[in-house]
């Protein structure tokens, strides 16, 4: 089987993807169907779940990009251009790469010819769309988490003493912290102790030598008791970027 008949599928998803509405399984029935349809065979689908598409480390991109070098496949087909990269510099680094090893990229939601001038413009265009929508929803949730922040609504992860469910009165459909009874007195002992004068070591050996855990379940380390001790949630506040406000 010739090359040319062989074509590569990608597909990623990450926090973006509620956004995108398509999940690994969708975009994979979508490329497969286009695939079959132009008489041609799936060489491999190559997947990346829940990594944002600015990132460059992705195992999937990666194996595909190494088996273009060997010249397995003679297409990549994505479901958009976004699936390749959020980035406009690192989706043209890669549809170039493509292009040197004789690899034609296709894209079932954006129909355009690469090789033309104006389909070049037209992977700028969507590519820089790309990156806009990302740096769009980075905004929007940037000014969630402030809005939270400032209403006293935590927006913060795990954190011992507490444990976290759904707020009612969030209309964001967010959650809060409840008290967690034994893991509050471990919070609380460590707070005494460092107030009677104890140091992190001192305090690090106590409550391991009495097989406490931190949140995670592993046993307690300098880094995490200082943690502790700076997180200002534990005296009622709330934090966004340098700024703190009651929670």
């Amino acid at each position: 089987m010739h090359r040319e008949h062989q074509v590569a599928l990608y597909v990623r998803v990450s926090s973006e993807a509620q956004v995108d509405g398509y999940s690994l399984e969708a975009q994979e029935a979508v490329l497969r169907n286009d695939a079959k349809q132009r008489g041609k065979l799936v060489y491999k689908v190559y997947r990346d779940a829940g990594i944002s598409g600015v990132r460059e480390d992705r195992v999937g991109l990666n194996e595909l990009l190494r088996d273009a070098r060997e010249g397995k496949f003679g297409e990549v087909l994505v479901w958009t251009v976004s699936r390749i990269s959020r980035k406009l510099f690192y989706l043209l680094q890669v549809i170039e790469e493509l292009k040197v090893h004789g690899i034609a990229f296709r894209s079932i939601s954006e129909q355009f010819d690469i090789d033309t001038s104006s389909g070049q413009l037209a992977l700028i265009t969507m590519g820089a769309v790309a990156q806009m929508q990302r740096e769009s929803w980075i905004e929007s949730s940037r000014i969630g988490m402030e809005k939270r922040a400032k209403s006293g609504r935590w927006s913060g992860g795990m954190m011992l003493g507490y444990h976290m469910v759904p707020d009612e009165d969030d209309p964001r459909g967010g959650g809060k912290l409840v008290i967690v009874p034994e893991e509050a007195e471990t919070v609380r002992r460590i707070f005494d102790n460092y107030a009677a004068g104890l140091g992190y070591k001192a305090i690090v050996n106590r409550l391991n030598a009495e097989g406490k855990v931190g949140k995670t379940g592993k046993a307690f380390t300098s880094t995490t008791v200082r943690g502790i001790l700076k997180n200002a949630a534990y005296i009622g506040k709330t934090r966004f970027g340098s700024k703190y406000y009651d929670g």
